[in-house]
């Protein structure tokens, strides 16, 4: 019988551990504090173009087709069949966190609960991107009962005034009105957020959240009005089903565009979504059990097309435990925003057999990193 072999493949970074999903007893998304600013759009480098995050996903080597937006438009949607980020490296980004506390120390959750919950967070990211995230190992402990309890009043004190450059600064409190809120990366501070330990769905609320750090808007938002949702935005700010309807004679400003790419969150291998989830209207959600779209329970967008929003998404309003995947122009202007982090590589080089066979053993080293005491070492099954 012949051997087997297999190509050894080592990854090395400290605070990633495996990857687990857990969904049992997860309650309902807790609703995002994140709300872009009525002028947002004209600090995002990506608005208007969907075809300038195409080319640059193939520039990083994404094989996408030259017609991909075309594609969109007859209604040919990949949007959820993202399988070639396996094609292109993994990019990693450090999490810088701060944990606060009651004075006493007391409170808020453990770092082992904060590690379980970014091993989902990869896991999330993992279906349809390339991005991957570790914790930094000097996880920060503040003891302040004022922000730990009032995270919502003291959130622009704290994100600007903790944080560490080169990385994402994620701050847990106890308490606050949302289950999330950050900062785009136009903003100042950018590349923060926080999360609320107290929503119980943590992992997912992270998941979200660092969408909006990398540049992401809510799939029902209606981004470039005052208004939240898109099923409330006039027929200049909304987000059509309709993949090809452009902007009419009305819309001075954007007169031509299409809707897709100018209105709702502005990229078109997202369905426009009307907002699946909404504290105050009855119903409060459109989504049923294993995901679906309760079809029923809504109406039309302006032009009277059926709304099809995809209750996966992770930056949609959907039930928590249906989050597992971006879309592609998603994921292209993630990728997009993670240079402006300034994150400093670590060059390290790993000397070792590059194959194995069954039976057989090596010995592998690795040269010090400076700040790191602990390796995980990671190989196909």
């Amino acid at each position: 019988m012949s051997l087997s072999c297999f190509l050894l493949s080592i990854f090395i970074f400290h605070g990633l551990y495996a990857q687990v999903s857990t969904t049992a007893g997860i309650p309902p998304f807790e609703e995002c504090g994140t709300i872009a600013a009525p002028n947002s759009w004209e600090r995002d480098k990506y608005y208007g173009s969907n075809q300038s995050i195409v080319n640059d996903l193939k520039k990083i080597g994404v094989n996408l087709p030259e017609d991909y937006l075309d594609q969109l438009e007859n209604g040919e949607y990949h949007s959820t069949n993202l399988n070639t980020a396996s094609q292109i490296n993994l990019q990693y980004i450090p999490i810088k966190a701060w944990i606060y506390r009651r004075n006493d120390g007391s409170g808020n959750i453990s770092e082992a609960f904060l590690r379980t919950s970014l091993e989902l967070v990869n896991d999330i990211f993992s279906n349809q991107t390339n991005i991957r995230f570790y914790l930094l190992c000097d996880i920060e402990q503040v003891n302040n009962t004022n922000i730990a309890e009032n995270g919502e009043t003291h959130f622009n004190t704290y994100t600007y005034s903790n944080r560490l450059g080169g990385a994402i600064n994620m701050h847990f409190v106890i308490d606050a009105p949302w289950g999330g809120k950050a900062k785009f990366p136009w903003d100042n501070p950018n590349y923060a957020c926080a999360v609320n330990t107290g929503s119980g769905i943590m992992g997912r609320t992270m998941a979200h959240e660092i969408g909006h750090v990398l540049g992401l808007y809510h799939t029902h938002e209606s981004a470039r009005s005052s208004d939240h949702y898109n099923e409330d935005a006039g027929d200049c700010y909304q987000e059509s089903v309709s993949r090809t309807r452009t902007q009419g004679v009305a819309c001075v400003s954007t007169i031509g565009r299409r809707k897709c790419e100018v209105n709702g969150d502005q990229l078109c291998d997202t369905p426009a979504d009307p907002g699946l989830f909404r504290e105050n209207r009855v119903p409060a959600s459109y989504v049923g059990n294993n995901c679906t779209y309760q079809s029923n329970l809504d109406g039309t967008d302006n032009w009277g097309d059926q709304w099809q929003p995809n209750t996966n998404n992770v930056m949609s309003y959907s039930t928590s435990t249906c989050f597992e995947n971006f879309s592609i122009l998603q994921f292209g202007k993630m990728s997009g925003y993670v240079p402006g982090i300034g994150i400093s590589p670590v060059s390290f080089s790993i000397v070792g057999n590059s194959q194995l066979c069954i039976g057989q053993s090596s010995t592998y080293t690795v040269n010090a990193l400076p700040g790191v005491n602990s390796y995980m070492w990671e190989v196909p099954s």
